[in-house]
């Protein structure tokens, strides 16, 4: 790829996409004002101070959410493609702003929600298609750490598995109730929370958390004939269990995240406007209550 490419922030998140980028024969250019430890991966490499000297066509942001709103500005309004981790925003005035600005200047706006690029979450959508009703949905995201101090667990982790779920219904629940909470009480936001959501006769609970001693991330999907599919993304299992057997759905599984980022950077049919309103989607439920 002749394109120059960008990354703007070398923490947890930066280190892994830096990695990722790398194995895919890239060679971006990062940007770090704080840089501590480089993990041995910029040996040798030049590191900008600031973000305005960054000259490249296409971007990847990987900075605290809070700090998204002004460096997506930034680079949209330079007419650059940009690549942003989730949460784009915390607000939805923030968000609609960022997508009218990419809009006015031609560029690109893409946020990685990651599960929607997991293959597995893509053969979930297609056989919860074909099959009955969902009557309940069941969802973990609990692990131990990494500490977050730019948002909670709700913007962090639960976010995940609303993409999922907006995926499926493609509209908003008629109902979601957050509530926010800490397990630990040192932390500065909080670590844990629990979210309500109903789509008709389908209720939803969300449980999350990066202050657990187990680590999980499974879906329970009950159906109204008395069956369930399970999906499981950290065994990559997803199965259909009946009362009489139990049917697994196996296939390759590529990288979710190699995916969203062959997707930004090489895929000119993927449709923006889709992504847009799902994220349009997702900011409003965390945002806020409703019903």
């Amino acid at each position: 790829m002749d394109k120059k490419i960008g990354l703007v922030g070398f923490g947890y998140w930066g280190k892994i996409l830096y990695k990722n980028l790398i194995d895919l024969g890239l060679d971006p250019i990062v940007c770090e004002p704080n840089l501590v430890d480089n993990g041995n991966l910029l040996e040798g490499k030049k590191v900008i101070n600031k973000y305005e000297d960054l000259e490249v066509d296409k971007v990847f942001v990987a900075v605290p959410a809070t700090a998204h709103h002004d460096i997506v500005k930034h680079f949209l309004s330079n007419g650059i493609d940009v690549f942003c981790e989730k949460p784009l925003g915390m607000y939805t005035h923030e968000v609609e702003e960022m997508y009218i600005l990419a809009e006015k200047n031609d560029a690109n706006l893409f946020v990685d929600w990651l599960f929607t690029f997991n293959n597995q979450v893509e053969r979930l959508v297609e056989l919860l298609s074909h099959s009955a009703p969902i009557r309940n949905i069941s969802m973990n995201f609990i692990n131990k750490g990494p500490l977050r101090y730019d948002c909670n667990a709700k913007y962090d982790l639960a976010s995940h598995h609303i993409s999922v779920l907006q995926t499926i219904f493609r509209r908003l629940p008629d109902s979601w109730t957050w509530i926010n909470y800490n397990r630990d009480p040192k932390q500065k936001v909080e670590d844990s929370c629990v979210g309500f959501l109903k789509y008709g006769n389908c209720q939803v609970m969300v449980n999350a958390s990066w202050e657990h001693e187990i680590k999980g991330r499974e879906v329970v999907f009950t159906l109204v004939d008395g069956t369930y599919i399970l999906w499981d993304d950290m065994t990559q299992t997803l199965k259909h269990v009946t009362d009489k057997d139990e049917q697994e759905f196996v296939g390759g599984q590529s990288s979710p995240l190699h995916n969203s980022i062959k997707t930004f950077l090489y895929v000119k049919s993927f449709s923006y406007i889709k992504q847009k309103e799902l994220t349009r989607q997702i900011t409003r439920i965390l945002e806020t209550n409703h019903g």
